[in-house]
């Protein structure tokens, strides 16, 4: 998987190289998605573990699953690797 580097966004901050593109986001690039359920993908990206996602975001690792549900969902991807792709594809992470 190709190595994504930091962003300014402050939402970036924290995670383990995910770099999230603010101005597509801000855009509508990530169409449906909240704002919680793009920390998850971008958390997800970066080959966290729900438990991992969790404590990271001081929520609870079943309510991660929700959110990572709600992502396969919107984006029509079945798995997290699909849903890594679609987030690539959507410019929602950047290469570097």
């Amino acid at each position: 998987m190709a190595s994504t580097t930091p962003s300014t966004s402050p939402r970036a901050e924290g995670r383990r190289g995910a770099a999230i593109d603010s101005q597509a986001a801000a855009g509508g690039v990530a169409p449906g998605l909240t704002e919680r359920e793009l920390d998850v993908l971008l958390a997800l990206v970066c080959g966290r573990s729900n438990q991992e996602i969790a404590q990271d975001l001081g929520i609870s690792a079943k309510t991660v699953g929700h959110h990572v549900q709600n992502v396969y969902r919107k984006a029509d991807v079945h798995s997290r690797v699909a849903a890594t792709r679609w987030a690539f594809e959507h410019d929602l992470v950047r290469t570097g």
